[in-house]
Formats: structure tokens, sequence, C-alpha cells
């Protein structure tokens, strides 16, 4: 697969995982406590939110919780790691090429750069084939 679509995949599983989390955090049950707290001044009543994977869907609340946390993590780091395969394979890739015809002769009519493989040169014409004797 190539990076881009590797992205997308660990982007949607991010996003899944972010999904796993709101759903526990709406099936979780929000108790709140009252107290008085003495220390204020006027003495007034306050609310502790207490947040407990519990009840009802205590399981299902725990599962979502799990999974969307492992999405979540997991996702990005897919990402990262494909896109780091590709910069690999693709360095290997261009180490095992054949080197094209760059290596380069000079025409000794005309001092044009030609390519070594060349039998004429390609500006004036020279036959540039080794002469026998």
């Amino acid at each position: 697969m190539k990076p881009a679509q590797w992205g997308f995949i660990s982007f949607i599983l991010f996003i899944l995982g972010i999904f796993f989390i709101s759903i526990a955090s709406l099936l979780a049950n929000n108790v709140y406590e009252e107290h008085v707290d003495y220390t204020l001044p006027f003495h007034p009543i306050v609310r502790d939110y207490i947040f407990r994977a519990g009840g009802k869907y205590g399981l299902v609340t725990l599962f979502l919780i799990l999974t969307g946390g492992v999405l979540s993590f997991v996702g990005p780091i897919s990402g990262i790691y494909a896109c780091y395969e590709y910069l690999r394979e693709k360095k290997e890739k261009t180490k095992t090429e054949e080197p094209s015809a760059q290596v380069v002769a000079i025409c000794p009519k005309c001092k044009t750069r030609i390519s070594v493989d060349s039998k004429f040169c390609p500006t004036c014409g020279a036959d540039l084939r080794p002469k026998r004797k």
C-alpha cells in the first residue's frame, strides 16, 4: 500500500478509537455527590462528579474504553510505520537500479559531450567506433 492509503487507514482507526471512548463515556454512570465545603466562605454545596464504569453497561463501557484507547494509539503508529517502510523500499529500489548511460565521452572532432556507448556523434556524425589496425 502507498503511504496515502495507510495514512487514511490510520486516521480512520484513530477516529474510531475516539468514537469508542466517547460512546463509553455516554454509557458510563456519571454520579455526583453533594457535600458542604466548610473551608470556603458561605459554605457552598460542592458537587463532585465521579466517573464509574459500572451499572447496566459496565463491561461494555470497559470494553469500549480499552478498544478505543488501543485503536487511537495503534492508528497513528501504523501510519508512521507504513511511511517508514515505503521510504525504505524506495531507497532500496534506487540502490538496485542499474546506472543509466550517464557516463560521458567527448567527440574528437567537434568536442561535444556524448554517451560512451554511442557509435556515431549525434552532432557531427563522426565515427566513434574503435579503429582496427
